[in-house]
C-alpha cells in the first residue's frame, strides 16, 4: 500500500520528470493532441514525432475500450523514425469520455474500419503524406487488415 502523503509529495517531481522525458527537443518535431470529427463524432488523436517529415505510423490499439495514448512514453525511441498517431477509437479513452455510450454509437469492426479509413484520409491531408504505416495490436490488427483491404491506396 502506498503512503498518500508520500504520493502527494513526489507527484510534482514525477510530473516534471515525465514532462522532460516526453519533450520533443526538436524544431522539426510535431506534437498535437485534439479531437477530430471522424464517423460523425469527435474522436481523440495525438500526433508525436521528432521530425514531421518522417513516415506516419498510425497505431491501432486493441480496443475497443483500451487506448494506448497513456503509453506514449513506451514509443519514444520510435519517434526518432516515425511520426506516431495514437487514436482513441469510439468507446475508448477521451473519445468515450467526450461522447459517452450513446454518443459513440454502435461499435463494430466495420464501423471501426470505416473510422480508421476516414482518419487515414484526414492524416494524409493534414500531415501532407501519400501513405501511412499501420501498426495494429490485438483487435487493432484486424481493424488494420480491414482498412488495408478496403483502401490499399492509403
Amino acid at each position: 500500500m502506498t503512503n498518500p502523503l508520500m504520493t502527494m509529495l513526489t507527484r510534482p517531481v514525477m510530473r516534471r520528470r515525465n514532462a522532460r522525458k516526453l519533450a520533443l527537443g526538436s524544431r522539426t518535431g510535431v506534437y498535437e493532441a485534439r479531437f477530430v470529427d471522424i464517423g460523425g463524432i469527435p474522436q481523440w488523436i495525438t500526433i508525436r514525432g521528432r521530425d514531421r517529415r518522417n513516415p506516419v505510423l498510425l497505431f491501432l490499439h486493441g480496443g475497443p475500450g483500451s487506448p494506448y495514448t497513456p503509453f506514449n512514453s513506451w514509443l519514444l525511441e520510435w519517434e526518432q523514425h516515425f511520426t506516431i498517431v495514437h487514436w482513441d477509437q469510439r468507446g475508448a479513452g477521451r473519445t468515450f469520455i467526450r461522447n459517452g455510450t450513446e454518443g459513440c454509437g454502435r461499435i463494430s469492426l466495420d464501423q471501426l474500419a470505416s473510422d480508421g479509413i476516414e482518419l487515414a484520409e484526414f492524416l494524409r491531408m493534414h500531415l501532407e503524406v501519400q501513405k501511412l504505416v499501420l501498426l495494429g495490436s490485438s483487435v487493432g490488427s484486424v481493424i488494420g487488415v480491414l482498412c488495408i483491404h478496403r483502401r490499399p491506396d492509403l
